[in-house]
Order: C-alpha cells, then structure tokens, then sequence
C-alpha cells in the first residue's frame, strides 16, 4: 500500500491533492481543500489507479470515522473522541472470571489510558469514560475499582 501510494502521488497531477494524508494499513484518513467535485475525481483518478485495488470513500463536512476515533472539525480545529462501531458489544473479561486482578485492572486501565489517548478534549475523554464505567460495570467490575484507574488516568 506505501508503494501504491508514493506511485499514485508522483504520477497524479490531477485535481489537488490532500493537505494531510495518513494511512495505517488499507485504511486512510485524509483532508480534501478542493471541493466534493474535486474528491470524486480524485477518488475515481485513485481507483483507476491500481487494476485490482479499489477504495471506498466516506466524507463529510462535519465528522468522519476513522479506526477507532471520530474526527470532527470545530470551527478551524480538528477534535477526536472514541469511535466503536454499532456491532462492537463491549464485552470486556468478565469480573468474576478466574482471571488474576491483576490481569482485570490492566484491562480497565489499558482502556481508560486508550479514551485518553484518542480524545482531545478533557470533555470529551470523561463523556466517553462514562460509556466505558457503564460497560465495565455491566461486565461485573466494582465502582470503586473504575474510579481508582480512571483517577489514574485523568
């Protein structure tokens, strides 16, 4: 896929191209400047591309997901918060498995330091921790607990 893309690059001369553009594996994040008109020739110039590599395109003027963020402009910046997709059930280990409470506290640290990482506001990392106690706690896990990890973290 790096090589598709340098190639594409050096070889397109076409409508513009993104202002910033990253990819992690077949997934690809980028903001287009130039216009919907433009995208699709953009998109269609990148599908043509490659014989058998085709790309599918979500956009929007507003938000957009990419992996497990949401993106989203607010005025001339961009913020992120957590993205999980409609079939994610959030089945987390459950608390009164055999597991060591080692291993269970790492998870619920692994996740809340994760919220934190991706979201960029404050406001945004404690509305989604709120998601996340409900969910550990639907999976058994003490209050108490949560609220230790997540003091850690915030």
């Amino acid at each position: 896929m790096s090589k598709l893309d340098t190639d594409f690059f050096s070889n397109y001369a076409g409508l513009g191209q993104p202002i910033s553009y990253i990819r992690y594996i077949e997934d690809i994040f980028f903001i287009w400047p130039h216009g919907a008109e433009k995208l699709d020739g953009f998109v269609q110039a990148f599908n043509a591309f490659h014989l058998s590599i085709k790309f599918t395109c979500e956009h929007s003027n507003e938000s957009v997901s990419f992996l497990d963020c949401i993106v989203r402009l607010d005025g001339n910046s961009l913020v992120t918060s957590v993205y999980t997709k409609p079939t994610d059930k959030h089945t987390y280990l459950a608390y009164g498995s055999f597991h060591p409470k080692h291993l269970k506290e790492s998870i619920i640290y692994s996740q809340f330091l994760r919220y934190k990482r991706i979201c960029s506001t404050q406001e945004a990392f404690v509305e989604n921790s709120a998601q996340l106690f409900h969910y550990f706690q639907s999976r058994g896990y003490p209050f108490r607990t949560l609220l230790k990890y997540f003091n850690r973290v915030c």
